[in-house]
């Protein structure tokens, strides 16, 4: 993990120590996660279920932006509202049901409601859009960083571990025999925090060649880098590099020796739970 990382986990830490942080709702369950892909981009915030009720500010400060779900240009947000906080932070909640929200300049505090959860935009249930942005960081940050800890009680699962060739797809999920060469390796999994949860991403997906790291990503934040949002901790290349669909990994390339190798991956929740799988590849001239 490079230096930057490190800093800015510092400096989460210390932000979430010395500001008090809330769930922007009392009942939820997530149906995406934070970095999760949505097939074609990242989802930079959570999108949480449970119902109509009472949307509150995560810490205190000041609402700065208000956007109606009629305004003329539409929004896959819907209704939205923008709260600034201290230390550079600001809050966004979108889907609010209409008319429920407050006026921009409104000083709020935790106990303050900024709205009821709706199904404006492109919800089509009632449903909480939130982010967090670090503005001095430049970067979005996994909420999971910041407020208080959430019972997870289910863990992630891989699904499938497949090589590609130039010409092949060749499912590894029991081992295989492969002829040897170079492949690109794709990992697809998925995570639940309840056993009949929505599907959403794990925390952090680890891919392990021969004992070597081959991928290691940890969804932290998302952070733009020559215009492009990348997920980090993790390999710097755009979204259609690292994605194929909504929970498949392109790993990158492997060579494939004569002789045995052996692919782990390892996928973890925020909570610590983990699955592990190893598979034994056997190179044929």
């Amino acid at each position: 993990m490079n230096r930057a990382v490190i800093v800015f986990g510092l400096l989460v830490a210390a932000a979430a120590s010395s500001m008090a942080w809330q769930w922007p709702v009392e009942t939820f369950s997530p149906s995406v996660s934070f970095g999760q892909s949505s097939g074609d981009a990242y989802s930079r915030g959570m999108e949480l279920i449970g119902g109509v009720q009472p949307v509150y500010p995560v810490t205190a400060g000041t609402v700065i932006y208000v956007r109606g779900s009629h305004d003329a240009a539409p929004s896959q947000l819907g209704t939205t509202v923008v709260v600034e906080h201290d230390r550079g932070f600001r809050s966004f909640y979108g889907h609010l049901e209409e008319g429920t929200t407050p006026e921009p300049g409104t000083v709020v505090t935790e106990a303050t409601q900024i709205g009821l959860v709706g199904e404006t935009g492109t919800a089509g249930r009632p449903t909480l859009f939130f982010s967090i942005l670090d503005t001095e960081a430049g970067a979005y940050v996994n909420p999971l960083l910041l407020l208080p800890a959430v019972e997870d009680l289910a863990a992630p699962t891989v699904i499938s571990i497949l090589a590609q060739s130039e010409t092949s797809l060749y499912d590894l999920s029991a081992g295989s025999d492969l002829s040897a060469g170079e492949y690109l390796l794709l990992v697809e999994c998925e995570d639940r925090w309840v056993r009949a949860g929505e599907l959403v991403t794990p925390y952090s997906v680890v891919v392990l060649v021969d004992g070597q790291e081959h991928l290691v990503i940890t969804h932290d934040r998302i952070g733009f880098s020559d215009g492009y949002p990348r997920v980090e901790p993790g390999p710097p290349v755009p979204y259609d590099d690292l994605h194929i669909g909504e929970r498949g990994y392109v790993t990158g390339r492997f060579t494939v020796p004569i002789g045995r190798t052996l692919i782990e991956v390892v996928v973890s929740d925020f909570s610590g739970n983990d699955a592990s799988v190893v598979i034994e590849v056997i190179g044929i001239p």
